[in-house]
């Protein structure tokens, strides 16, 4: 399923984000890049309260999720 490019790419500008403008091409890359250099302890922890099944958060991975973009 792809994201909502134009909508996504415009909140990351409002943002300050640098990269390249996310298209069909290379949106997974990025964000795979990005999601590598990210603090997971800090995302879990933001996510978690907005999960309307808390068991969830088990699945909720790093891997898991660069598995899926890949």
């Amino acid at each position: 399923m792809l994201p909502n490019l134009l909508y996504l790419n415009n909140a990351l500008k409002q943002t300050g984000f640098k990269s390249p403008a996310l298209k069909k091409e290379n949106w997974r890359q990025i964000t795979a890049e990005r999601m590598k250099e990210t603090d997971w302890d800090y995302v879990k922890s933001d996510v978690e309260p907005f999960l309307e099944n808390q068991n969830d958060i088990k699945i909720f991975t790093k891997q898991t999720l660069l598995t899926l973009l890949s």
